[in-house]
């Protein structure tokens, strides 16, 4: 450093050595600070890679202000505290990238930001070498003149240092020392260097910009107090939910207050976005379909409603979204399935796609997408409100005696109530497309039947009397079958050994979803720690984590362990809390509970 911007010992009397050393080594040794850092043993320059187009925009700026302006010879080119061009012989660019990065860059970027420079130097740059820029003539005596070997030189030369900067943006220059400075030359530099170089840091930063973040869509955004989760369903159009999130201060830590341990995990929070999408575009179609006027009210009057009334937990069922299937023996089963054949036999219009008890699918006949939404909205929202009617005696005679429509929530007593239907947009499992079908619901003793109906076929009330004289006293005995067999299947269930261990089984062909029972009512069987939900979530998520065939076992530190196999499409997972166990003994329980709970379903060996 010293020989760079002072020259040789040899070069100085012996009674100039001592004064020039001690203004020079004295203030720079000192403002050093030092520690145990691998950059102060191993000196290096930190080089910026660039794509070639904005490296061919740098190389090109140079050429052309070489040649417009033959005085100055660029000699590096920096970009924040990263090299992108270098003119110097090698050690002497090393000096001068660290008198810039250690020294001069610093503080600029310090009066930057306090505002003492940031017009000029954001907008168009100014010199920054010497500190106080060139305005006139006289400032030209303030430059410095440096010690140097330029990349073509042969021997070290005098030469001026000329620096300028604009938004993050530095160049060096050299000017010969026999060169008669002017200071219109100056002037013309600055004029032609600011936008040129203003346009090459915009390009930098774009290009950093695009680098830094992945070309996936950004799916979730945290700051201190909220959470921003991102959703892009159709092209154009982008939902966001935004969540407040709990925190702790300084003050309520002292004394020992906690806010935070609820947050719910963002995979939740994204596929209930996923998920509100699914049902508005069932029951209002899509986005594209509303004008620019109607999409914020109809939106507005759709989400509100839905996002608050979920009542969000770290529950397995909410990442891993499944439709739950009651399995029956062959004589049930051929039972519902004569009564559907019947049904649509002597009822065309009417085309079952669901048949549900309690909350357990036997029979669907929508696309599986679909049939997960519709099966969300009823086991989510509709039945629950029909069961609590039911409760409270409001609807018990006709719904468990001979049964009675449910959609629309009124019932079906008139023409008037045909009115009422609602339309939803599904793809059928035998259709090629979406459509538009009327949604009609009809339920008796906690058996449920979806129905669709073709929006062009002219409703009567008659068609609709008929179906149910006709239904209600078929589903009754159906259901009346269905809840003996339920009945001596949990009676089964509960003299089986309770097992503290929570198991989550899913198939991805038809969104089969099985979980262990819950120990008690309070005490839901899929609810985890927040921080085992996420390690399921993200194997779950990331398919190639398993293959199709594979297992993975992980242990957290408070001594959660975590299976997940994998067999084609079919995913189980398994947690247990247990000190002191070893991988084997794990291994063994896994094996145990899948054989106990998964009988009939082949999970590769390993």
């Amino acid at each position: 450093m010293f020989r760079m911007f002072k020259g040789l010992f040899k070069d100085y009397t012996t009674e100039e050595i001592y004064t020039v050393c001690d203004q020079f080594f004295t203030p720079y040794i000192t403002s050093r600070n030092l520690s145990n850092d691998i950059t102060d043993v191993i000196q290096g320059i930190n080089y910026l890679p660039l794509d070639k187009n904005s490296f061919f925009k740098v190389l090109c700026f140079i050429d052309i202000l070489e040649v417009n302006y033959p005085q100055f010879k660029c000699i590096s080119f920096i970009y924040n505290e990263q090299i992108i061009w270098n003119g110097l012989a090698t050690q002497d660019m090393l000096t001068l990238y660290q008198y810039l990065v250690q020294s001069l860059l610093p503080r600029q970027v310090e009066k930057e930001i306090q505002g003492g420079a940031v017009a000029a130097a954001q907008k168009h740059g100014r010199f920054i070498h010497p500190p106080e820029g060139i305005h006139s003539q006289e400032d030209l005596q303030k430059l410095v003149k440096v010690h140097v070997m330029k990349e073509d030189d042969l021997e070290t030369k005098q030469y001026y240092l000329v620096i300028y900067r604009t938004m993050s943006a530095t160049v060096c220059f050299t000017v010969d020392v026999d060169v008669e400075l002017q200071f219109e030359m100056f002037r013309s530099l600055d004029a032609f260097i600011g936008p040129q170089l203003s346009g090459i840091a915009s390009t930098i930063i774009n290009t950093l910009i695009c680098r830094t973040f992945s070309s996936e869509p950004c799916e979730a955004l945290q700051t201190q107090t909220k959470r921003y989760i991102f959703y892009q369903p159709e092209k154009g159009y982008w939902m966001v939910l935004v969540v407040r999130i709990p925190y702790t201060t300084k003050a309520l830590s002292a004394i020992g207050e906690s806010r935070g341990a609820d947050v719910v995990d963002p995979s939740v929070m994204f596929d209930l976005l996923k998920s509100a999408y699914k049902m508005f575009r069932m029951f209002k179609g899509l986005f594209k379909d509303y004008t620019t006027e109607e999409i914020y009210t109809v939106c507005d009057q759709f989400f509100t409603p839905y996002i608050t009334s979920r009542n969000l937990s770290n529950d397995i069922t909410d990442v891993i979204q499944g439709i739950n299937y009651l399995p029956l023996d062959k004589n049930s089963f051929f039972k519902v399935l004569c009564f559907i054949d019947i049904l649509e036999v002597n009822y065309p219009q009417f085309k079952c796609i669901s048949f549900i008890y309690n909350e357990q699918i036997i029979w669907n006949g929508l696309a599986t997408q679909d049939m997960l939404t519709l099966y969300q909205y009823l086991v989510q929202s509709l039945l629950p409100r029909q069961v609590e009617k039911e409760i409270q005696g409001g609807a018990v005679a006709a719904a468990q005696k001979h049964g009675r429509f449910i959609h629309p929530p009124e019932g079906i007593h008139s023409q008037e109530d045909l009115q009422k239907l609602v339309k939803v947009h599904v793809m059928k499992e035998d259709d090629l497309e979406t459509k538009q079908y009327y949604l009609v619901i009809y339920r008796t003793m906690s058996a449920t039947v979806c129905f669709t109906v073709d929006v062009d076929v002219e409703l009567q009330f008659e068609m609709f009397r008929s179906l149910d004289a006709f239904i209600g006293p078929q589903l009754s005995g159906i259901a009346s079958t269905i809840s003996e067999q339920c009945t001596l299947h949990a009676l089964q269930t509960a003299q089986l050994a309770v097992s503290e261990h929570k198991f989550v089984y899913f198939n991805r062909l038809n969104l089969a979803f099985k979980s262990s029972p819950p120990l008690t009512k309070l005490n839901p069987s899929t609810a985890i720690k927040p921080e085992v939900l996420s390690i399921i979530s993200n194997i779950h998520s990331e398919k190639e984590s398993l293959g199709n065939y594979g297992e993975i076992i992980i242990k957290t530190p408070d001594e959660y362990w975590i299976t997940g196999k994998a067999s084609n499409d079919r995913e189980f997972y398994v947690i247990i809390q247990e000190k002191n166990a070893n991988l084997k003994e794990i291994a063994d329980e896994v094996r145990r509970i899948c054989e106990a709970q998964m009988k009939g379903i082949f999970f590769y060996p390993m």
